[in-house]
């Protein structure tokens, strides 16, 4: 399979599945999402969306973990009913919550594990939805490309004119937070993560930055191929040109 069709055929899988939870990559937005993540869960997964709304203050009044142990605040949810298009968010919520509860306050006691509100679904959704078999652990994939969403949503750069739509955009998905947008005007003057722990500016940063990177590398994937195919031809020429 040559570059070129590597590419087509991701953007023709999630095109197929609609979402992109097995990757992103498109000759549109690189390695870039092609819509905006989604930033809430559906109804019956409301709990997840309560906890990532108390997380800053949780993790500054150090109540993560007794919020985290307790069946009335974090019951276990069956993440195996959770639309595929919000696995990435769920993901990233339960990786990087567990992240916080194992690492931040004080000393854990000895034998302590995660919560099963955590642990359960936390391994649902990397196994079922993430192909992860066998182990489950916080990626960049979700922490990091999977995690902004734009902070002004009357300021979403759209897309260039004569784009093509994204495939699986529906009035579903807008109501949870997913827009199209152009990677090429998306920076960290316009868009924050869409999950912090602190809220701090510092970190809304250290996180944005990456994701920016990203959005400004989107044009390489096309160059990339281009360069590949005219050197497969002995094209000089096209090859500098790339």
């Amino acid at each position: 399979m040559s570059p070129r069709e590597a590419v087509l055929k991701a953007e023709e899988i999630n095109a197929r599945e609609g979402n992109e939870s097995h990757g992103y990559l498109s000759f549109s937005h690189g390695f870039a999402p092609r819509i905006t993540p989604v930033t809430r869960f559906p109804p019956e997964f409301d709990t997840w969306n309560k906890l990532v709304d108390k997380l800053p203050f949780l993790v500054s009044s150090r109540k993560l973990r007794s919020y985290c142990d307790s069946h009335d605040t974090l019951p276990v949810l069956d993440a195996t009913r959770l639309p595929a298009v919000f696995a990435l968010r769920a993901a990233n919520v339960l990786g990087f919550i567990a992240h916080a509860y194992w690492n931040l306050g004080d000393a854990r006691p000895a034998g302590k594990k995660l919560p099963d509100g955590l642990e359960v679904p936390w391994q649902t959704v990397s196994k079922f939805y993430m192909g992860r078999q066998g182990v489950h652990f916080l990626g960049y994939f979700e922490q990091i490309t999977a995690n902004f969403r734009f902070e002004d949503e009357r300021k979403v750069p759209p897309p260039p004119p004569g784009a093509t739509p994204c495939p699986w955009l529906n009035d579903e998905l807008v109501r949870y937070g997913s827009v199209e947008y152009n990677p090429a005007e998306a920076n960290v003057g316009n868009f924050v993560p869409s999950l912090l722990l602190s809220g701090m500016q510092e970190e809304k940063n250290f996180f944005g930055v990456v994701t920016e990177m990203q959005m400004a590398g989107a044009p390489l994937v096309q160059l990339v191929v281009d360069a590949q195919e005219a050197a497969s031809a002995n094209d000089v020429v096209k090859l500098k040109k790339q």
